[in-house]
């Protein structure tokens, strides 16, 4: 019995597309595992990326929580000291006011001793205020030069 040509070239044909496609469909496969491979190394790497945006989000959000902490506590010393320099205010007022002594010797003018102690020329130029004579013992520096006397005893 002899096989006709046509049959066996029919064969040999579905033979040769089988193996073009098993061949066809391993390279495809191997394609698509090498792209599924990559495509997981992207994504841990994106995923790597996401995490270390979140952290630096929380450290961040975590931050300015305590910055608005800070702040509010800063404003309550603020609200504390203003209403303690009020009550002070009030209180010197009151005892301007009320206090005879007080008043007295506010009425009374600038002692001698002390205006000489802060007075001082005319300019406004340091330079020359330092330059300028010392008159009534003013001095220019805050400390007398050594050796002039000072009335103090050793």
């Amino acid at each position: 019995m002899s096989l006709n040509p046509w049959v066996a070239g029919a064969a040999a044909l579905v033979v040769s597309l089988s193996l073009w496609h098993a061949d066809h469909s391993a390279l495809v496969r191997d394609s698509a595992l090498a792209s599924l491979s990559d495509l997981e190394a992207t994504n841990s790497a994106l995923v790597g990326h996401y995490n270390r945006v979140n952290t630096e989000l929380y450290n961040r959000n975590e931050l300015v929580r305590q910055l608005a902490a800070i702040s509010s506590g800063t404003q309550q010393l603020r609200d504390a000291l203003k209403g303690q320099g009020d009550q002070i205010n009030r209180s010197l007022l009151e005892l301007k006011r009320n206090d005879k002594a007080v008043a007295d010797y506010l009425a009374l003018p600038v002692p001698v001793g002390l205006g000489v102690r802060y007075a001082r020329s005319a300019t406004t130029d340091p330079l020359a205020w330092r330059d300028a004579p010392a008159a009534a013992g003013v001095h220019p520096d805050a400390v007398p030069a050594p050796g002039a006397p000072g009335g103090g005893t050793d």
